[in-house]
């Protein structure tokens, strides 16, 4: 048998392996399918579910709803900051002993305190927001268009003046 090119096998045909996307490439949008035809507008009906803007219309609505809202976003805060901080504590473990890197460890320092001072506003707010909405003298359940009259002062200052 002379010497020469051998045939390979075919490969196999299956899925494609799986590469890690970096930040830096982002993935690419799939084709968006088709649009249907518009939908009539349902007639609500007393057990249909309320919509995402019904939802937020009626919790900005209500400042027991508003304030229970604004609350968790301060206990995300609180606690993002927590992790925040741990991780700048180990960052001032490296560079507190290194003199030679003293503006490091000063904007190290600078930062925790900060943070530390963000954390403790966020705390207040949020103990501040919970008495509001812990109180349920002025809260209930509305209609959107109980709704549409709380908000009506706001809605009114959004038109363009003519």
């Amino acid at each position: 048998m002379a010497r020469g090119k051998t045939k390979k096998a075919p490969a196999k045909k299956g899925p494609a392996p799986k590469v890690a996307r970096t930040p830096s490439k982002p993935a690419k949008a799939k084709a968006k399918p088709p649009k249907a035809a518009p939908a009539k507008r349902a007639v609500r009906t007393e057990d249909a579910e309320p919509s995402d803007t019904e939802l937020m219309l009626q919790t900005l609505a209500c400042p027991t709803s508003t304030a229970d809202r604004l609350s968790e976003l301060c206990e995300a805060a609180v606690l993002r900051t927590k992790e925040d901080l741990s991780g700048i504590a180990a960052a001032d473990l490296v560079w507190r002993k290194r003199p030679e890197r003293e503006a490091v460890s000063v904007a190290i320092q600078g930062l925790a305190n900060e943070l530390q001072r963000h954390g403790e506003v966020m705390v207040a707010l949020y103990d501040q927001l919970r008495n509001i909405a812990e109180d349920e003298s002025d809260h209930g359940d509305l209609e959107i268009p109980d709704v549409i009259e709380r908000l009506r002062p706001l809605l009114n200052s959004l038109s363009p003046e003519e």
